[in-house]
């Protein structure tokens, strides 16, 4: 499929000596050219992914690394109220800006992995960039 997008949320707490745990939820958007009984591709399918991902980071100076899995749900255009369930694990690796009162804005390359299952079983790699803007609450 081509690249998707999407926007995730999280919220954790940094426990000590650069280690976190974050919870999440990530809404994005993907589309595809899915196979038919036949093999051929078909028509253009817009589809929605939701991803509830657990993260660990490590935090060093100025930058970080991730580590995330979790569940992620698949819906296409075919069926909006129909989900198919699958796999979620990535990793990250970024760098943030020094600190500016209780921002933290930052910027991470990551890679990911998703399998689903459904009536079709579907495997992605995605690949890009991310902005981070971390709050000190």
């Amino acid at each position: 499929p081509p690249p998707p997008g999407g926007g995730p949320v999280f919220l954790g707490r940094m426990l000590g000596n650069g280690d976190g745990v974050y919870v999440g939820l990530e809404i994005g958007g993907s589309a595809g050219f899915p196979k038919d009984a036949m093999g051929n591709r078909g028509n253009l399918e817009i589809a929605a992914d939701v991803v509830a991902p657990v993260v660990y980071r490590k935090t060093f100076l100025n930058s970080y690394v991730e580590l995330e899995g979790g569940w992620i749900g698949r819906t296409t255009e075919r069926d909006w109220n129909k989900y198919d369930h699958g796999i979620h694990v990535g990793a990250a690796f970024g760098a943030r800006a020094l600190r500016t009162r209780f921002v933290f804005p930052g910027a991470a390359f990551g890679i990911s992995y998703e399998r689903v299952w459904g009536d079709e079983d579907i495997t992605m790699f995605k690949v890009g960039a991310r902005v981070a803007l971390d709050l000190d609450l």
